[in-house]
């Protein structure tokens, strides 16, 4: 199956609902518009599971700016995601190398967040 077919996969019928309590946050150092563009080069375990489940059930997650934190995971260090972002949606995807994916995602609109947005951030 090739990256394109992944992306015009439909969601399930049975796919739990997207809301903002269950909305998946990926917090970086830069800021998606609506209609912007953002390439990632996604390598973290968390984040590949996130971008293969938002594949597999055709939702977005949500990119927002760090409040405080780093990108990349370190023990004992949190990242703080700000409670403003935008929804981004997968419109390319291809595997650089084993476990490493570059990803083309477009802002879709902004969003507020709860905070209890699942910011995938352990």
């Amino acid at each position: 199956m090739s990256s394109t077919d992944l992306l015009r996969h439909t969601a399930p019928a049975d796919a739990t609902p997207l809301t903002l309590d269950n909305l998946p946050i990926f917090p970086l150092h830069t800021v998606l518009f609506p209609d912007g563009r953002l390439p990632l080069r996604v390598f973290e375990k968390r984040y590949v599971d996130m971008v293969r489940n938002c594949l597999r059930d055709a939702t977005p997650f949500g990119v927002c700016l760090i409040a405080s934190g780093e990108e990349v995971a370190r023990t004992g260090q949190q990242t703080v995601p700000e409670l403003i972002g935008c929804l981004a949606e997968i419109v390319d995807c291809n595997m650089e190398q084993l476990g490493v994916l570059l990803i083309e995602t477009r802002g879709r609109s902004a969003s507020a967040y709860s905070n209890t947005a699942r910011a995938t951030t352990d």
